[in-house]
């Protein structure tokens, strides 16, 4: 269960977060299961964030760093995850569906069980991603910026296209 004065102090100001989080960087905050659902993050340091099961449907994660963040079972539904960090995340189980990853860094995040269902991966670093399977780029959006791991190929209606072309896909 959440630490409920840090999903408060989170949804108060990213920016008293942040320091916060600066104050003391081993510090591994716990937001499993909160709702922040349509919540203003962009730029936050969510960086080794417990996250199991949060609602973060829509939010605004842009630019935030969750690298290392644990968000297994999370619901990241049209959430906007443009440029965020998320090397290393585990998101196995996490339901991406219509977020949007363009230029994210997913290197080395373990996707096992993720759903991508028209999520946008254009320009996303998903090279050395762990578990990730053809079937679910099939189900997403991508571009030729796209970075795959190398047993990986861009799905056939990504061939062609680029950032541009794939906005509102």
């Amino acid at each position: 269960m959440a630490n409920q004065s840090q999903v408060e102090l989170l949804q108060r100001s990213v920016r008293k977060w942040n320091a916060w989080r600066n104050r003391d960087p081993s510090l591994q905050p716990d937001l499993s299961l909160a709702d922040l659902s349509g919540a203003v993050l962009r730029k936050a340091n969510l960086a080794r964030a417990v996250l199991r099961g949060a609602n973060l449907s829509g939010a605004d994660l842009s630019l935030s760093n969750l690298s290392g963040a644990a968000l297994g079972l999370a619901d990241l539904r049209g959430a906007n995850l443009s440029g965020a960090v998320l090397s290393g995340a585990v998101l196995l189980g996490t339901d991406l569906g219509l977020a949007d990853l363009r230029g994210a860094n997913l290197f080395a995040a373990t996707l096992s069980s993720a759903t991508l269902p028209r999520a946008d991966l254009s320009g996303a670093i998903l090279s050395g991603a762990e578990d990730l399977t053809q079937e679910q780029l099939e189900e997403a959006n991508g571009d030729e910026s796209t970075r795959l791991p190398s047993d990986l190929k861009p799905p056939s209606h990504w061939i062609g296209k680029t950032a541009e072309q794939t906005e509102g896909d």
